[in-house]
């Protein structure tokens, strides 16, 4: 498998302290997604998540396509949170002169 990682994936994994081919039973990909084994049955079920077939009844995941799953459904937040944005005048910094 000729499979380049970004980055973050390789960043995330170090940080996880997992290896990227480390594989995983459903089971223990629920625990690392912190998820009812149900959920990872039906995220294999709707194509959402990657997963190797093993055999004709076992699946199992490999540490790259957990963390792609991951990453894949972190949704970066681009604006700020209403209470961190200024809305008024007591909200800001003062000059010395000003106060």
């Amino acid at each position: 498998m000729d499979k380049r990682f970004t980055p973050n994936l390789c960043e995330l994994a170090d940080s996880m302290g997992i290896s990227l081919y480390q594989r995983f039973t459903p089971v223990e990909a629920s625990l690392f997604l912190r998820c009812p084994l149900i959920d990872i049955e039906k995220l294999q079920k709707k194509g959402s998540i990657e997963f190797i077939q093993v055999t004709k009844s076992q699946t199992e995941f490999f540490g790259f396509q957990l963390l792609n799953h991951l990453l894949n459904s972190i949704q970066g937040n681009t604006t700020p949170p209403a209470s961190a944005t200024p809305t008024s005048r007591s909200e800001r910094i003062m000059r010395s002169k000003e106060v």
